[in-house]
């Protein structure tokens, strides 16, 4: 059962932040007993939806399918990304990248739960937003090189670096259906949609302008998610990494750099028009998030939402919809006409 009609969800949860400005930014988030019940009786609601039974049952049928260990991890992550996603819509500043969380308590339904969650926040860089963009078609390919750190470019030349070349675990699991589909690599551009060339080749030259250090552990991060979900993509369509390098023709090294690019460039491009956000002092509406979602899944908007917030993952949509709302503002004002 959840808290009793009437009791403030707010007081149920600390957040503590010890230091704002900092890179990571951290919070501990403590929760009152009566909120970790509620969230628990959540995470078995999903359960019970996943396994498409009575929430009453999903308990035993979960028995029949999972370990007593898996079960408590279920609900323990379940607990601190629904809590976690709360935490950094009230006390986080915009951010890039996946939240991290760390239990700091055991974790027991019915008692109260502590546990950390860490971002990295958009990095200060320096972004021009007062040339404008010539219209013309967007390149097929792009060249790619430099430093690593480095995210210098001319319009329409790509200066951006490769990434870092530490090669990432391939025995991690993909990302879950609904972090694809909210993510779709990190970009509020839909691909393979005819009549979207100007949006890319804006943002494009947005990331191209960028100019400062885009710090390692996000370099990092970005590589081992596009990691992640091309080990994942390989799986669901049945075939193994090695078959795929065969097919391709391609070396392990050859892989990894094509990922470093494709992660590198997907990081400075999100993090420019998180630039853009911020020091436009722009704002985004109930509409520009629907429009977002309906971009993302026709006609199941709602589905799409409420799956989000049921896995904590609503920060998702608030990078998609910031950014989105970031490009339409470079192609109002930047695009030449």
């Amino acid at each position: 059962m959840g808290p009793k009609q009437g009791v403030d969800r707010r007081a149920l949860m600390d957040i503590a932040v010890f230091d704002e400005h900092a890179a990571p930014f951290s919070a501990e988030v403590t929760l009152e007993a009566a909120e970790t019940d509620a969230l628990t009786t959540c995470a078995l609601a999903r359960l019970a939806r996943i396994l498409k039974c009575a929430e009453s049952d999903a308990r035993t049928r979960a028995a029949q399918l999972l370990t007593a260990r898996e079960m408590e991890t279920y609900l323990r992550e379940s607990v601190m990304n629904r809590a976690g996603d709360r935490a950094l819509a009230e006390a986080c500043p915009p951010f890039v990248g996946e939240p991290k969380t760390e239990a700091l308590t055991d974790f027991f339904e019915g008692a109260p739960f502590s546990f950390r969650i860490t971002v990295h926040p958009v990095p200060a860089m320096d972004l021009d937003m007062e040339t404008p963009i010539a219209r013309r078609a967007k390149k097929r390919a792009s060249a790619r090189g430099g430093e690593r750190t480095n995210a210098q470019g001319s319009e329409g030349c790509d200066e951006a670096a490769k990434a870092s070349e530490t090669p990432a675990d391939e025995s991690r699991p993909g990302p879950s259906d609904d972090e694809a589909a909210a993510r779709e690599g990190d970009s509020p551009l839909p691909r393979d949609v005819e009549g979207r060339t100007d949006e890319e080749f804006v943002a494009e030259t947005l990331r191209a302008r960028l100019n400062g250090t885009v710090p390692d552990a996000l370099v990092d991060d970005a590589f081992s998610r596009k990691k992640e979900e091309f080990m994942a993509e390989l799986a669901e369509s049945g075939i193994t990494y090695r078959e795929y390098r065969i097919a391709n023709r391609v070396k392990p090294q050859d892989v990894k750099d094509a990922l470093a690019d494709e992660a590198f460039d997907d990081l400075t491009r999100d993090i420019a028009l998180d630039t853009v956000f911020m020091k436009q002092g722009l704002e985004t509406t109930v509409e520009d998030e629907t429009a977002v979602l309906a971009d993302m899944a026709p006609g199941r908007e709602a589905s799409l939402r409420g799956e989000l917030e049921a896995t904590g993952k609503l920060w998702m949509l608030a990078q998609k919809t910031r950014r989105a709302t970031a490009l339409r503002w470079a192609m109002g004002h930047l695009l030449e006409k």
